[in-house]
């Protein structure tokens, strides 16, 4: 790891700090993390079973968002007078698909309120700031 540092290498405390001294030293804090998780059986095994959960919630979530898409392009392509299908059942309790459509109106009120503090961002800069996206 490092060395330990004398009181004599401290910078002024109104000083910046060192970003290339913080990169290092938190990447050997990880490092260091890693390496003791790896020697444990019990953390190796709690590890595994939370990636595989994520995985399979991104797999699930992946899986509703495709079907939402199709059942969107079917209901656009059904615009020749024909009745609209039936709305689908509420969801039961404790069912994924009402925990995804709360997540999705929450995140376009994030995704909202992201765009609301960038364009004011940029009129306080002054900046014409180009979208990234």
């Amino acid at each position: 790891m490092t060395d330990p540092k004398s009181p004599d290498d401290d910078p002024a405390p109104d000083a910046p700090p060192d970003l290339n001294d913080l990169a290092k030293r938190y990447l050997d804090l990880w490092q260091a993390q890693v390496n003791t998780m790896a020697g444990d059986a019990d953390a190796a095994k709690t590890m595994a079973d939370t990636m595989a959960m994520m995985s399979a919630g991104a797999q699930s979530f992946s899986q509703a968002f495709a079907e939402a898409a199709q059942k969107q392009s079917g209901a656009q392509q059904n615009d020749h007078g024909s009745p609209a299908p039936a709305a689908p059942a509420g969801a039961a309790h404790g069912d994924p698909g009402a925990r995804l459509d709360e997540f999705a109106e929450r995140l376009a009120a994030v995704e909202e309120r992201l765009a609301r503090m960038e364009s004011e961002l940029g009129r306080i800069v002054g900046g014409d700031r180009q979208d990234d996206a």
